[in-house]
C-alpha cells in the first residue's frame, strides 16, 4: 500500500537513497508530480520515468503544490532549501529519512533548523530512532516498496 499523495505534488531529491524510497510511491498517471531532482536522484528518475514530471526549478516544483516531499541528504542542501522555500510559501512538507543516523544534521544548515510537517521512515528501527529524536513531531512509518522489488 502506498501513502496517499495529493496533487499537484512537489518532489525534491538529490541522493539516491531518498529517491529510491520516494519513487515507488509515485503514480504519475494518478498524481500530477512536479519534480526537481539533481545528482544521483536525477539519474534514477531518468532511468525509471524519463523526463516525465520533471520541472526546471524549485519555484516550478512548488508552484501550486499541495505538498512537498523530499529526501534528507546529509551532504547536499537541495532538499533543505526546498523545505525552507515551502515553509515560506505555506506549502506543507514531508521529509523521508533513509537511514538511522545523523537525523538532527539532516534538518540543519548554516544554523537554520527546518523541520518538515511530517517525517516519514520506512522501517521499525528508523521509526523508533526518529520518534526518540523528534518526540513532539509527526513521525510516520510508510512502506518500503524499494526493498520489495
Amino acid at each position: 500500500m502506498t501513502p496517499t499523495l495529493p496533487s499537484p505534488l512537489a518532489v525534491v531529491c538529490h541522493d539516491a537513497a531518498g529517491a529510491q524510497l520516494i519513487l515507488p510511491w509515485l503514480d504519475l498517471d494518478q498524481t500530477r508530480v512536479q519534480a526537481w531532482v539533481q545528482g544521483p536522484a536525477a539519474v534514477l528518475w531518468h532511468d525509471l520515468l524519463g523526463e516525465r514530471g520533471r520541472v526546471a526549478s524549485l519555484d516550478d516544483a512548488l508552484d501550486g503544490a499541495a505538498l512537498l516531499i523530499t529526501g534528507t541528504s546529509l551532504s547536499q542542501d537541495l532538499e533543505h532549501r526546498a523545505r525552507l522555500h515551502a515553509l515560506a510559501l505555506g506549502v506543507p512538507s514531508v521529509a523521508v529519512l533513509d537511514g538511522w543516523t545523523h537525523y538532527a544534521a539532516r534538518f540543519q544548515r548554516d544554523g537554520h533548523r527546518v523541520l518538515p510537517d511530517q517525517i516519514w521512515v520506512t522501517d521499525a528501527e528508523a521509526y523508533t530512532v526518529a520518534q526518540a529524536r523528534f518526540p513532539t513531531h509527526d513521525v510516520r512509518l510508510q512502506p518500503n516498496l524499494h526493498q520489495r522489488k
